[in-house]
């Protein structure tokens, strides 16, 4: 299969290939005893990066000088939750490199190649296209600036504890204050070094997490916009030629038209049904995740405004806000897209019905009933559960549960003051 170029696809390619995402699929690239080699050295920095996590984590099991408090310690819980999620994710694609390969030739504008087709493809797509790269690109600007808010945040508060004598006995602030198993005395001698552990940690959550919600967004717009121009192919099947007086001529074309859409829907279809087994393991884990890092950063933020007593309390508001603003619109963008696949594959037999079928022989009209009913019994779609469907409903009970827990736990805390 051919390379994709710019001005080929529907997504922002260019983000991808610059930050090396796409090359991860890519199967002519070089390759390191058999394997590609960026998916090799995916797999050894993931393994680099989550062996410095553990030992992050050993100070959990252990008798320690000091202690979190609450709010560093859902602060704690949140950004282990999305390491988690950064390794599940990069393990799925890179597994699944093959498949998403396969995956990319959805996001072709000439994707869809018949004539009924074609009249629309490439005004929706390069609207797509553009809306795509805009979004794409903020949301990796906007979770850079998150990630370099939470970089400088402990070295201003470190260097505001020392300008004011604060530093009694204290770990320095570190960007997630992981618990190493080591004295406050040698923690705060090497401080630069746990400093650095924790900006590769940073950098590999942006980069897993982040850039890998981008991509699933982008190729949900691409998706919806496939299923846009079959809807407009299919609804003007008829219409063309329904002026002309040979009647049999046109019938024969519209069955004709209506046979090679039926044969796009199909191919259509099966990269959905691809790409949902890519990624269906992904979303209802990211679902799960996001809501419990959507009620810690809450809890934290509010907590943070009402009992903190560090100084900088503004900084400690900023480093909460940031995150819980990138969680709950990237949660809000799945929820949404994802509906709108659904909406979107559904108005395939509106788009059947809306075609000239009045006009036309009763031939067609069989074929055009049996392809709309077709069409209503495949129900294909992501579910975080047998009844609920990942769509804007979810997204709002998503919101709902969250405050009613929040409220709960300020209740049971303020209880025991």
């Amino acid at each position: 299969m051919s390379s994709f170029e710019v001005h080929d696809v529907a997504i922002n390619i260019e983000l991808y290939k610059l930050l090396r995402f796409y090359h991860v699929f890519d199967p002519s690239n070089s390759k390191i005893f058999g394997f590609n080699v960026y998916r090799f050295t995916g797999i050894l920095i993931t393994v680099f990066i989550q062996s410095c996590v553990l030992f992050g984590l050993l100070g959990c099991f252990m008798e320690m000088e000091d202690s979190l408090d609450y709010i560093e310690l859902f602060v704690f819980i949140f950004v282990n939750s999305s390491n988690f999620l950064s390794v599940m994710k990069i393990c799925v694609f890179i597994y699944k490199a093959n498949d998403t390969w396969d995956l990319f030739e959805v996001t072709r504008i000439q994707f869809l190649k018949s004539e009924p087709c074609r009249k629309y493809r490439d005004d929706i797509l390069e609207k797509v296209r553009n809306k795509s790269i805009k979004l794409t690109n903020f949301i990796f600007g906007f979770a850079s600036m998150t990630c370099i808010i939470w970089m400088i945040y402990p070295l201003v508060v470190n260097f505001f504890m020392l300008a004011t004598d604060q530093i009694n006995n204290q770990r320095y602030q570190n960007i997630f204050n992981m618990r190493y198993p080591v004295t406050i005395n040698t923690y705060n001698q090497y401080y630069f070094v746990f400093y650095a552990i924790e900006v590769i940690l940073a950098a590999f959550i942006l980069y897993n997490s982040i850039l890998i919600d981008t991509f699933l967004v982008s190729f949900c717009w691409v998706i919806i916009a496939q299923y846009e121009i079959l809807t407009e192919a299919f609804g003007n099947i008829g219409y063309e030629d329904k002026f002309q007086n040979q009647d049999k001529d046109c019938s024969i074309k519209a069955y004709n038209d209506l046979k090679s859409l039926l044969s796009e829907q199909r191919r259509l279809n099966l990269k959905l049904k691809l790409y949902y087994s890519i990624v269906w393991y992904i979303v209802l884990t990211y679902v799960v995740l996001s809501s419990c890092s959507i009620i810690t950063l809450t809890y934290s933020f509010i907590m943070t405004c009402m009992l903190t007593t560090k100084s900088l309390p503004v900084l400690s508001i900023i480093k909460i806000i940031a995150p819980f603003t990138i969680v709950s619109f990237q949660l809000f963008l799945h929820c949404y897209f994802f509906g709108l696949i659904n909406s979107k594959k559904a108005s395939v037999s509106y788009g059947m019905y809306s075609s000239n079928w009045t006009s036309i022989d009763l031939k067609f009209q069989k074929s055009l009933l049996l392809s709309m009913r077709m069409n209503d019994a495949d129900n294909l779609m992501i579910k975080a559960t047998p009844t609920k469907i990942v769509n804007l409903e979810l997204f709002v009970g998503v919101m709902i549960t969250t405050y009613n827990i929040v409220s709960v736990m300020l209740n049971t805390f303020k209880s025991k003051i």
